[in-house]
């Protein structure tokens, strides 16, 4: 496959995640506050990528306190299993992570990167800024 191709397929998979995790048109502040914090997790994957390698950031993000955190977990591992022909839908999303990191590490981190920049991007597009004042609101810039 032609890195054009694999760059669109990247776009699309980024696309249909922020999609599923977009508030609708009247959503209350909670909802719009989650949307904030995953733009929030998802803009911070790049440094974190490259700050502390792909096992650790995947781990991570599996934190069972923050959803938002496992949500965007969870789709990158789906992802990279994917692009690995490992079979889904997966049940152990930790011992897969190791597994795709044990087995594929520079080109599953390379694979990350590229999709990362595609969910990040989507994400400054489609989701609010998360509320950094406390006041509970968010901001659609």
């Amino acid at each position: 496959m032609t890195s054009r191709n694999l760059d669109t397929l990247r776009a699309e998979r980024a696309t249909q995640f922020i999609a599923k995790v977009k508030p609708d048109q009247v959503a209350d502040k909670k909802e719009l506050q989650k949307a904030g914090e995953i733009r929030q997790e998802i803009e911070a994957l790049p440094a974190r990528l490259r700050m502390n390698g792909l096992l650790q950031t995947l781990v991570y993000l599996l934190n069972k306190d923050k959803e938002d955190r496992i949500q965007v977990g969870k789709e990158i591992i789906d992802h990279l299993s994917g692009r690995f022909g490992i079979p889904l839908p997966i049940t152990e999303y930790g011992s897969t992570a190791v597994s795709i990191c044990s087995n594929h590490l520079s080109r599953a981190t390379e694979e990350a990167s590229a999709y990362v920049t595609w969910l990040k991007l989507m994400a400054k597009a489609e989701l609010p800024k998360p509320d950094k004042g406390g006041t509970g609101d968010v901001t659609s810039e």
